[in-house]
């Protein structure tokens, strides 16, 4: 029965840091945060034994990651060509892995067919894969932010119950 006091004390003191402590004052005055949730950004994706490649029209290009498929290591100093349709282009080496070709022929919406051509010092492949952009770019999902004086809020209601049920459980004790 006396480890109960001690139980509550070591929770009211270690649930600050269990909630998730604020930094400042804990309190606001303006209207709940929201923070961006992700959204999907075009691509396209293929596979083969030897490769695994992603391509992403970033900025006016069309970026591609290229990696093996067994060890997921970037794939450097390989010869990338990229089809589709009457467009035609020679990729360019930005850093290791990462390839891009100018992408003005990805601009307009639809589905873009991809034929892209892989060559290395000791491996060849050939890898398909489709490129759908959809219209106009749809308004970013907004997530509201759970206040902080709602964990508070909780943790106090909380421990308010449990100090509650300890002393019903000493007082029918004393009188039994």
């Amino acid at each position: 029965m006396k480890r109960i006091p001690v139980m509550l004390l070591a929770t009211s003191v270690a649930l600050p840091a269990w909630a998730g402590g604020d930094p400042s004052d804990g309190h606001t005055h303006g209207p709940a945060e929201t923070v961006p949730m992700m959204v999907d950004t075009p691509r396209a994706t293929a596979q083969s034994e030897d490769f695994e490649l992603v391509a992403v029209p970033v900025a006016g290009e069309l970026r591609v990651y290229l990696d093996r498929y067994d060890t997921n290591a970037p794939v450097a100093g390989a010869r990338i060509e990229v089809e589709s349709g009457a467009f035609r282009a020679v990729a360019r080496e930005a850093e290791p892995g990462v390839y891009t070709v100018p992408g003005d022929a990805f601009a307009a919406p639809g589905q873009y067919p991809l034929s892209i051509t892989i060559e290395t010092g000791t491996t060849a492949d050939l890898l398909a894969a489709t490129l759908e952009l959809g219209g106009a770019a749809a308004p970013v999902a907004t997530a509201t932010v759970f206040p902080q004086w709602a964990a508070w809020a909780g943790a106090g209601g909380l421990f308010a119950g449990i100090a509650a049920w300890a002393l019903r459980k000493r007082q029918r004790g004393a009188t039994a």
